[in-house]
């Protein structure tokens, strides 16, 4: 039989070794796949006639039942809530709080059996988070790594939804690989999908997160499950974001914002400003209007322009892009009377919340400016704008929508981009700039 090679971070074949995987680009990744594996993998289906059923659009419209989570914003995810045989993907890094948040959602979960398989901690160690959650009722728990016993005793519990904590850590005896190698998450995820579709089990995989911020394993993991899911967060802050990367039931546009603390997850009060630190005038502090999914989020950007203390200015960012601060710092001195070049410059963005959205250069301008020239920003301000090299003001992408989710906030003293005033019925209290030299008079 000829040898078989395959890449245990993106599931590429090749029959001969090679030092780089030519697919995803990583080194040392590809592993000799034993002989008992390629012939189960030839062997394990045999063919069967299969009913044919008609895609059409006549009829009424297919309703999907949707069970709550209990958590609002993880519903507004979903598309809804969870639907019945779904197999979706929750990823993150280590701490970000993935074992707290699907232990919430079981206990959260109401009139409805449910299981959590963990290869990874004991019953004990999860009922140590269990009342650290303060979860009152008691959810039957697996520890086990061997997917056959896993899928035998959900089969005999017959639960509505099934957590397994986490898919690199369960595996099959029918592949002599290991626990998390390309066979063994591919065969495992497989048996649990079939399993959820054939009887309306609703199962959670946990993923692994790799060094670069993908799921760890075969790519092709997340072409098999229903739904792509990322909890982002920084350790240093209360705020957890759940972004949807692939959903079969609903948007991927969408993002759930939830307060994290002691006692787990909890729906954000007020997403839209939850990001929002100040509440008063302040130095070098500009506020500005990012989209999240559909969601329109007001963020805050702070700045500390200070004297050069080292032969090469500093540029110290946190929350966006460095070539993005440089070349709005280069814009200031070019436009401005702000002669940046000997100073140091720190931008952050306040939460902990990273940003690649354009049309928040203007607000950048304005904080590192406000900074430099010690003028105090009001706490209504908000700047919407991005900025072009020539030193023109561009109004950035959904600014209708921007504007209008600001008035309904309260937000009322407006800094926008000139070629918008034609497109807007209420000009009050905005003050709309053509380029970045006027910064100066209108700030």
């Amino acid at each position: 039989m000829k040898e078989l090679f395959s890449c245990i971070e993106c599931g590429f074949q090749t029959p001969k070794w090679m030092g780089k995987c030519t697919n995803c680009g990583k080194w040392e990744t590809l592993k000799l796949v034993p002989e008992t594996d390629q012939n189960n993998a030839r062997n394990r289906n045999k063919a069967k006639k299969i009913k044919v059923s008609h895609i059409t659009s006549k009829g009424e419209t297919v309703r999907l039942d949707r069970l709550s989570t209990g958590f609002q914003e993880f519903d507004r995810v979903l598309g809804g809530g969870l639907v019945k045989g779904a197999v979706l993907l929750i990823g993150g890094h280590p701490g970000v709080g993935k074992t707290t948040l699907l232990l919430q959602i079981l206990s959260k979960i109401k009139n409805c059996k449910s299981v959590y398989v963990s290869g990874e901690e004991s019953s004990e160690q999860l009922s140590i988070h269990a009342k650290r959650l303060k979860i009152l009722q008691d959810i039957p728990a697996i520890s086990s790594n061997n997917i056959d016993s896993i899928i035998a005793t959900i089969d005999d519990l017959k639960p509505l939804v099934v957590v397994i904590d986490s898919i690199q850590t369960v595996e099959t005896s029918d592949l002599n690989s290991i626990a998390g190698g390309v066979g063994q998450v591919k065969e495992c995820t497989s048996r649990l999908i079939h399993y959820a579709k054939s009887t309306g089990t609703i199962i959670f995989l946990v993923g692994h997160i790799t060094k670069g911020g993908d799921i760890a394993g075969p790519k092709v993991i997340e072409h098999l499950v229903d739904g792509v899911f990322y909890i982002e967060g920084d350790s240093s802050t209360k705020i957890r974001l759940v972004r949807s990367m692939k959903n079969r039931f609903g948007s991927t546009r969408e993002v759930g914002v939830f307060e994290f603390g002691a006692q787990g997850y909890d729906d954000a009060k007020n997403p839209s400003e939850i990001f929002v630190l100040t509440r008063k005038p302040q130095v070098g502090v500009c506020k500005g209007v990012i989209f999240e999914g559909r969601r329109a989020l007001i963020v805050e950007v702070q700045a500390l322009v200070t004297d050069c203390v080292f032969s090469v200015p500093q540029r110290v960012v946190s929350g966006l892009k460095k070539v993005k601060v440089q070349m709005i710092s280069a814009l200031l001195t070019k436009h401005t009377k702000a002669n940046l070049l000997d100073k140091d410059i720190y931008v952050n963005v306040a939460n902990g919340l990273k940003i690649d959205d354009s049309s928040i250069d203007l607000s950048i301008a304005i904080a590192v400016f406000s900074s430099f020239s010690n003028k105090k920003v009001t706490e209504d301000k908000v700047a919407i704008g991005e900025l072009s090299l020539t030193g023109e003001v561009h109004p950035g992408s959904s600014i209708i929508e921007k504007v209008k989710t600001l008035k309904d906030l309260g937000y009322k003293e407006l800094i926008l981009a000139k070629k918008i005033k034609d497109s807007l019925a209420h000009k009050d209290k905005i003050t709309f700039i053509e380029t970045l030299s006027e910064l100066t008079l209108k700030l």
